[in-house]
């Protein structure tokens, strides 16, 4: 009894499946035949059923700005970077003057005094410690070193390296003015010479370890006369 009602419910199914699949087709094969007839009416009635069309939105113009971040972050290109660093270059350092010259240091008590000029002949000048001569401020002098400051910096220099070194010429010692030794009447000046030295109408005063020339004289330069 129940394997007939199993084969019963098998061929109801079976014949359900099949109405199912002639009527999709005669559906199928009506829509066809509409086509095929009046296509213009088929298409307007898709159409009526059919949603409206929504229109594309118009593309936008390129700009060269929009792709900026694209360029910069490029991680192989490093020439895209919109940043150029300019790397200036330190200015010089400042050039140091020349040092002046020393004569000498005068110790007096704690206080020492330098001797100085701002140049080999000019005028001597007694510089104590804190005064400044051009740019350099003294800030120590003993008899072995002299310390200065210049544009904030220490500088150290040995008494002998700042001491003048140059011998005055035979004329700057001629025209170096001669003292008085006495005075005449009527306020005249009378210079008396150095007896000292050899009586020749070719040398002139003693100077030190030599001696000045005479006026007219025509001995050539360089001549030993009398030595």
């Amino acid at each position: 009894m129940k394997l007939w009602l199993l084969n019963f419910a098998l061929l109801a199914a079976c014949v359900a499946v099949g109405w199912q699949i002639r009527e999709s087709w005669l559906r199928a094969d009506a829509r066809g035949a509409a086509l095929r007839v009046n296509p213009a009416a088929a298409a307007k009635k898709a159409s009526a059923t059919a949603p409206p069309a929504v229109p594309a939105p118009a593309p936008q113009p390129l700009t060269a700005a929009n792709y900026a971040d694209i360029a910069q972050k490029m991680l192989f290109v490093k020439d895209r970077n919109p940043v150029v660093v300019v790397v200036t270059p330190p200015p010089p350092p400042k050039p140091m003057p020349k040092l002046p010259v020393v004569y000498g240091v005068l110790a007096l008590g704690d206080a020492a005094t330098l001797i100085v000029a701002d140049r080999p002949g000019a005028t001597q000048r007694g510089l104590r410690v804190g005064e400044k001569t051009g740019e350099f401020k003294l800030l120590a002098a003993n008899s072995r070193e002299v310390v200065f400051e210049w544009d904030g910096k220490e500088v150290r220099r040995k008494l002998e390296e700042l001491m003048d070194r140059t011998l005055p010429t035979p004329s700057e010692q001629a025209q170096r003015p001669v003292a008085p030794s006495s005075l005449a009447p009527g306020g005249a000046i009378t210079v008396k010479q150095d007896e000292s030295g050899p009586k020749s109408s070719s040398l002139g005063v003693a100077m030190g370890t030599f001696r000045a020339c005479v006026p007219g004289d025509t001995t050539p330069a360089g001549a030993v006369v009398e030595g």
